[in-house]
């Protein structure tokens, strides 16, 4: 979708958008940020902001998707089926 929401450390929720940099260099994976992502946020109005930064992932969950990779879920410790 065009936003995401993202769960500051004091447990605020706010709907960012991805900073267009980021959008144009992500190439060999679908979508820039995924549910899991650790990213960094900057609030533009209350409750909106803009992800400025991704940490580098660990534990991803993956998937084929039209000879691209599409990242599920992001730094996941423990996976149950």
């Amino acid at each position: 979708g065009l936003y995401s929401f993202v769960e500051a450390d004091d447990g605020r929720v706010f709907r960012c958008t991805v900073r267009r940099l980021l959008k144009s260099l992500t190439t060999e994976e679908r979508s820039v940020v995924t549910t899991g992502d650790l990213v960094q946020l900057v609030p533009t109005i209350p409750g909106e902001g803009v992800i400025e930064h991704v940490q580098p992932r660990h534990g991803v969950l993956t998937r084929a998707s039209r000879r691209r990779e599409h990242v599920l879920v992001a730094n996941v410790d423990q996976l149950v089926i």
